[in-house]
């Protein structure tokens, strides 16, 4: 159970992106909360502000003289759990997580007591740049809010890209020709019916007549969308200008041939129906600007200096 607990624990604590990540999830900046590198940085001593934080002063257990408070086991409890379902854990529950914060200290303790100079260089390194993003995060969480996405915003995107929303523009087009195999005399005369296409204009009443003339012919038209109409027909259409007559097309002995009448435009869904999905791609973006105009504000009084262009 303890081997259970501790894999769990240490699995789960490898990755921890708050609430705040998200919102300002454009900037880029992956928190890795690694156990090892936070029991690597505390020898036994603990910092002047612990005394501050909310339990810090009730000591849990001990590892070797490096001490594991009340609020390290709530800090760890709520990242591997959440704030929500930290509260509902029970003493067992919390017991488990603490065995688990003993035994990485544990490890932490005796990994460093092997580490070479390069590698105590670089976790120092790894330690430092985690500091760095902590402060980031504080320092945008402080002083970055994000222009709200206005109305106009979401209708100005929405009449800018109607694709995105369903909007586009479709051939019309009409097919006449049979269904089902027909014998060879049959075909041979529906053949050398259909290659008169050119001179009728209206299909429909051409059909008509065919029938009248034994023919079994059926008439279709309608809206050359992808959704609804199938390959070989689409890429027969493609290619064909308004009135112009396509090749005749043999499939398993039926004969049909077909023609571009026109073009409809589809309109794009109602702006109701899209506006929360509007708003929810253009908030990315305000709060990169807001990111931006923080970041810039704060350079702008630093002193910088790139040793190699």
């Amino acid at each position: 159970m303890k081997r259970t607990a501790l894999g769990s624990f240490i699995i789960s604590n490898f990755e921890f992106v708050s609430a705040f990540d998200i919102r300002i999830s454009n900037f880029y900046i992956a928190v890795l909360l690694i156990l090892a590198l936070a029991a690597c940085g505390n020898s036994g001593k603990e910092q002047n502000t612990a005394a501050t934080l909310p339990g810090s002063e009730k000591i849990l257990a001990t590892v070797n003289g490096s001490a594991i408070s009340a609020y390290d086991l709530d800090q760890a409890v709520r990242t591997s759990l959440g704030p929500a379902a930290a509260g509902m854990l029970d003493d067992k529950g919390r017991k488990s997580v603490l065995e688990s914060l003993v035994a990485a200290r544990a490890i932490a303790q005796a990994q460093e007591k092997v580490l070479g100079a390069r590698e105590r260089a670089g976790l120092d390194k790894q330690v430092a740049a985690y500091r760095e993003q902590l402060l980031v995060k504080m320092y945008l969480a402080r002083n970055t809010t994000g222009e709200p996405v206005s109305q106009k915003m979401v209708e100005d995107y929405y009449r800018q890209h109607p694709e995105q929303f369903g909007a586009r523009t479709v051939k019309q087009y009409e097919v006449i020709g049979n269904q089902a195999a027909v014998s060879d005399t049959r075909r041979d005369e529906l053949l050398a019916a259909l290659k008169n296409a050119d001179q009728h204009k209206d299909w429909a009443a051409w059909s008509t007549k065919l029938r009248q003339k034994g023919l079994e012919v059926v008439y279709k038209s309608g809206n050359a969308d992808p959704a609804v109409l199938g390959p070989e027909l689409r890429g027969q259409l493609e290619a064909l200008k308004a009135g112009q007559p396509a090749s005749l097309r043999f499939a398993d002995g039926t004969v049909s041939l077909a023609r571009v009448t026109g073009e409809k435009k589809i309109a794009p869904r109602p702006l109701e129906q899209v506006s929360a999905r509007i708003r929810k791609t253009l908030l990315p973006v305000q709060l990169k600007k807001s990111v931006r105009q923080a970041s810039d504000q704060v350079l702008a009084a630093a002193k910088v200096e790139y040793m190699q262009k």
